[in-house]
């Protein structure tokens, strides 16, 4: 269909990344976040018998995180869609941004039968900045190693019964312009049909938040988070054609503490907990990976333990829990003194 004809909209949301069920209370992220993501895409397409070649970058400028649902709303008004509505939507792992586009150039060639194609142009005239969203999931951290890894998504399109709709329902404050010269077939003489709202929907956004997974980030020893990264992925179609490729540039800040930024962090391992000499000195590593207590057991028979070592790892078997919480439990202790 001509970009024309096309539902216009602005910005709207991205899916939001369940969290386990277990610690949904404890991931409510408040820390500040500030900085830039940058996306870029060029990709070309075959729909309909059109080709529609698509070149464009967006910016986001982080204000903040969200401070509650009715910042959120405020921010971008309009019909939240199912998967962010309350109680299951947590404002926290949304950051609001001003969105610019720093260029935009679409072109599709229109099939006319006998007579040829006829060409039509989208290009941008004002880009902004509205006002848009970038998601957070929840970071996994090793604190003790200063690494870890996040994701950090665009808005894309809601997608409704299968259907994917270009933000009509969910948009951002302000519009952008553009321009669109075309020609009919049958009338090859180009005309310009100006345009409010620029829909920037195509392969290249949902192949952006779908491929860029995992970016690293590094953990400052305040235990504020850095975000610095550029990923160049494919863009493919439905059968895995390649059209093109995306690009996210990630340059982000999340200040400390490492407990507020709603993430998981690395528990105690085996060796470690083998090689400590104490409870104060299990506190002391606790607290190096990001648990401000941990809990420790009534002495057990040596079991998984290697010869010698005094403690060993009781906590449920998982390899990471959330980061300024106890780590385990009274009732399910992190770690137990081994005897015999």
């Amino acid at each position: 269909m001509p970009f024309g004809r096309r539902l216009l909209g602005t910005l709207a949301l991205l899916a939001l990344t369940s969290a386990p069920a277990h610690a949904a209370g404890l991931l409510r992220p408040t820390s500040a976040v500030q900085g830039t993501v940058r996306m870029s895409w060029s990709w070309t397409s075959d729909a309909g018998g059109q080709t529609t070649t698509s070149t464009g970058a967006l910016r986001f400028d982080v204000r903040d995180r969200a401070p509650g649902t009715a910042a959120l709303l405020a921010w971008v008004p309009g019909e939240f869609p199912p998967w962010a509505t309350a109680p299951q939507r947590r404002p926290g792992l949304f950051l609001r941004a001003q969105v610019t586009v720093e260029r935009f150039r679409e072109t599709t060639a229109i099939p006319c039968g006998e007579e040829g194609t006829v060409t039509q142009t989208t290009e941008l005239l004002g880009g902004g900045p509205v006002n848009g969203l970038l998601m957070l999931d929840e970071p996994e951290v090793d604190a003790r190693r200063g690494t870890g890894r996040i994701d950090v998504d665009p808005a894309w399109v809601v997608q409704r019964d299968g259907i994917f709709r270009g933000g009509a329902k969910v948009v951002g404050t302000g519009a952008f312009t553009a321009r669109v010269s075309r020609a009919n077939c049958g009338n090859p003489e180009p005309y310009e049909l100006p345009v409010s709202g620029v829909e920037l929907m195509g392969p290249a956004l949902p192949s952006l938040t779908d491929a860029v997974d995992d970016v690293p980030l590094r953990v400052t020893p305040d235990g504020g988070l850095v975000v610095r990264r550029t990923v160049t992925v494919d863009v493919t179609g439905r059968r895995g054609t390649p059209l093109g490729k995306v690009t996210l540039d990630a340059d982000l800040r999340l200040a400390g503490p490492l407990g507020g930024h709603g993430g998981f962090c690395r528990v105690i391992t085996p060796a470690e907990a083998a090689g400590l000499l104490s409870a104060a000195d299990a506190q002391r590593l606790g607290r190096r990976r990001g648990f401000p207590r941990v809990w420790i057991g009534t002495p057990a028979l040596r079991r998984t333990a290697p010869p010698g070592a005094r403690y060993e790892v009781q906590f449920g078997g998982g390899q990471s829990a959330p980061c300024g919480a106890p780590l385990g439990s009274r009732a399910s202790p992190a770690l137990r003194p081994v005897r015999g």
